[in-house]
């Protein structure tokens, strides 16, 4: 694993060199969005107050919060440390080069990630089929970032997702259960 773990930030690497750092305050503006899950908490909030929306806020809702919750339980559980904090490493390197953008706390799973994907794969998940596919670029930029910034190694965010994923489709069968037995029950 960890020759794929360097492989891949040795990529994000390169694409930061070869692209003259053109996309870093874009990936810092996404990277710093999905804080706390933060911008997540705050869309799902949005969509609570309109009718049609509510029913999926809540799901979305649900998803994020276990995801979240069970990230946080495996990062102390793995207590593995981010890629920054060998000084002797490439992955130093790389995280000076690309700014320095510090992340606390241990590093598996990739936290940010795992939001992106509760968040993104729940609205895949209850969305229009034709269009709802965008959602899943989500956590697919959330998790680029992460390891452009080299705060994640590449297991980091691809557990991460799963995380994310897992959660999102075990939340739906729970919510689509609740739903369908207690609050359609009721309405009929």
């Amino acid at each position: 694993m960890n020759n794929m773990d360097y492989n891949v930030a040795n990529a994000c690497h390169n694409f930061y060199l070869h692209t003259n750092s053109f996309f870093t305050n874009f990936l810092k503006f996404v990277t710093s969005m999905g804080n706390y899950g933060l911008i997540f908490i705050l869309i799902s909030s949005f969509l609570l107050i309109f009718k049609n929306t509510r029913l999926r806020a809540i799901y979305v809702f649900i998803a994020l919060l276990t995801t979240l919750l069970f990230s946080l339980i495996i990062k102390e559980l793995a207590g593995r440390n981010r890629p920054f904090v060998d000084t002797n490493s490439d992955y130093y390197k790389w995280w000076i080069d690309t700014g320095k953008l510090y992340a606390f706390g241990y590093s598996f799973p990739s936290g940010h990630t795992s939001a992106a994907m509760a968040f993104g794969f729940s609205l895949f998940l209850t969305g229009n089929k034709k269009t709802s596919w965008l959602y899943l670029l989500i956590p697919f930029i959330f998790g680029f970032s992460r390891i452009y910034f080299m705060v994640h190694y590449f297991t980091d965010v691809v557990f991460g997702a799963i995380l994310g994923l897992l959660m999102s489709v075990i939340s739906n069968f729970g919510f689509n259960f609740i739903k369908n037995k207690y609050i359609l029950k009721k309405n009929n």
